[in-house]
């Protein structure tokens, strides 16, 4: 399974991993074989991309960290909870409150989902439509950061107020001009300032129409600091900024470098994985950064990677703490030839052996037309 952008669809493909409209409504069910019409569809919905069964790897079934119910569901109550505090804060209406039990109730849903879970790896990401950036980005801020306040052990009201913090680090955005928001050239000096001041809105948002945690508001407030003191909004350095507001800037910026937005595609996962090892110990605290990337998928299952051996296959495992070095199925050898049949190396065992690159859709959709005729032969 592997995730290709809408404008590289063919009727015919299979679904790989239900799509859902940004309502929570099932759009294309898992195994649905696409059509002409809803190819179309998927465009004019501005959906970038979708995961398609290639038939690879039949036999890995690629788990989500939480399930498509919880997700959507937690999507669609934070689409209510911003959309609420919007009205309000337009309506100038002192008198309404945001209800923390309607977001903790949320946090814990998320949270007992990914206990049940703790084996899985996050090898997915979440498909979301343009317009529902910022929605879909909170709860996978959440997610992530949950995972990872997890691994390090926190609390169970550690990780609520953490979740909490992590679901609203993005509130202060209602305030912030739609034109700059979604502005798909570079931004000018005054635009980022402009930008800049949402986590302090959103603290004082909290503050103000809130009855939320003063350890969650903070991380709203704290989620752009860096160790380094190169944040913002106040320049805090190192000890100074709360772990879980460590936490919540990390898992931030590792969502927003893997999405799709309207003005750049994302970063496959392991161009992210290496640009945040890159800053450990500079701008991100060296333990978060350990205890995140340990549970995420650096080669997610179904990617096709190229050895320095010259063979090529497709992930099929990875382990925690080692997610650098996958097991690797096997399907052409150096040159792409196919192999007459199909085995397995695991790179956590083969440390001779290392991966070059990983291949893209269209580099995957010539092997993958080539296979098939050589079985046909």
């Amino acid at each position: 399974m592997r995730k290709v952008p809408v404008h590289y669809l063919r009727p015919g493909m299979k679904i790989g991993s239900s799509v859902f409209t940004s309502e929570g409504i099932l759009l294309l069910r898992s195994g649905t074989f696409l059509t002409k019409n809803a190819v179309n569809r998927l465009k004019l919905m501005d959906i970038p991309a979708v995961y398609i069964d290639d038939g690879f790897i039949k036999d890995v079934d690629v788990v989500d960290v939480i399930s498509d119910e919880t997700r959507n569901d937690a999507i669609k109550k934070v689409r209510n909870i911003f959309g609420q505090m919007e009205i309000a804060k337009k309506a100038q209406r002192v008198c309404f409150v945001l209800d923390e039990t309607k977001i903790t109730d949320v946090v814990e849903k998320i949270l007992e989902n990914l206990l049940l879970r703790s084996d899985v790896l996050v090898s997915l990401s979440d498909i979301r439509t343009f317009d529902d950036y910022t929605y879909g980005h909170s709860v996978n801020v959440c997610i992530l950061a949950l995972l990872t306040g997890n691994a390090l052990n926190l609390s169970r009201s550690s990780l609520i107020q953490l979740g909490t913090g992590a679901i609203l680090h993005d509130l202060g955005k209602i305030l912030t001009p739609k034109e700059i928001l979604n502005k798909p050239g570079e931004l000018s000096e005054e635009e980022f300032k402009t930008i800049k001041r949402h986590s302090e809105d959103g603290y004082m948002l909290l503050r103000e129409k809130g009855k939320i945690g003063s350890l969650a508001a903070s991380v709203v407030r704290e989620h752009h600091e860096r160790i380094d003191g190169s944040g913002y909004p106040r320049g805090l350095k190192g000890d100074k900024i709360h772990i879980l507001s460590k936490i919540v800037g990390l898992v931030d910026v590792y969502d927003a470098l893997t999405a799709d937005r309207v003005y750049r595609k994302g970063y496959m996962p392991h161009e992210a994985y290496e640009m945040l090892a890159a800053a450990v110990d500079i701008i991100f605290d060296f333990q978060v950064v350990k205890a995140f990337l340990d549970n995420i998928a650096m080669y997610p299952i179904g990617s096709f990677v190229e050895l320095d051996t010259g063979q090529v296959g497709a992930v099929v495992k990875a382990v925690k703490g080692l997610t650098h070095r996958p097991v690797i199925r096997v399907f052409f050898e150096e040159k792409s030839i196919p192999v007459v049949k199909t085995y397995e190396i695991d790179l956590s065992t083969k440390l001779n052996v290392m991966i070059t690159r990983v291949l893209d859709f269209l580099e995957v959709d010539k092997l993958s037309l080539k296979l098939k005729q050589y079985h046909e032969v």
